[in-house]
């Protein structure tokens, strides 16, 4: 069984919220405190539970790339560079494919603003497949990146490679 911050407060003799304050680097937590936490954390093995810390925090630190399929070396090259940069700020991307299937994708949009991502890239579905999903999502202020295909409806920016629908659009803005 994993370790947990009690297991580590009672090694250290200390309480569970200096434990908790000291693995966050909390500055009302002295120096030598938060290395002793710190040193029997490792020792124990100690990992911390991301799931508890997104519900404190309110942040996942995860995005889902949201495409029918990896199949067309668009998407693919777009998904592995997403992943890349998201790395570097220390975000987990996760691909979210719905394989073409309108229920599937519909599913996938109910789910966005559920606490389980912090945002989303999305190759949308067919034109009129999660409109209202995708409008509620915009009236919420969710975050949102598309790629290639924009819902007209939707203030969150679009990412395309196609040079004339991206050069009407800054036109446009």
């Amino acid at each position: 069984m994993p370790a947990t911050l009690k297991d580590i407060a009672k090694a250290c003799g200390v309480d569970v919220s200096t434990v908790s304050r000291a693995l966050r680097d909390d500055a009302r937590v002295k120096d030598a405190t938060r290395k002793r936490v710190a040193r029997v954390a490792k020792q124990l093995g100690y990992e911390p539970n991301r799931a508890a810390r997104s519900l404190v925090g309110a942040k996942t630190r995860t995005i889902w790339f949201i495409v029918s399929s990896l199949y067309f070396p668009r998407e693919r090259r777009a998904a592995e560079t997403a992943s890349r940069l998201f790395a570097e700020e220390e975000y987990d991307m996760l691909v979210m494919l719905y394989q073409g299937n309108a229920k599937r994708y519909m599913h996938t949009l109910r789910r966005l603003d559920q606490g389980v991502t912090d945002g989303a890239i999305i190759v949308p579905g067919p034109l009129d497949s999660g409109r209202d999903e995708l409008q509620r999502l915009a009236d919420k202020r969710f975050p949102l990146l598309f790629l290639d295909r924009h819902p007209e409806f939707a203030e969150q920016p679009t990412v395309t490679n196609d040079n004339t629908a991206a050069s009407k659009q800054l036109v446009d803005a």
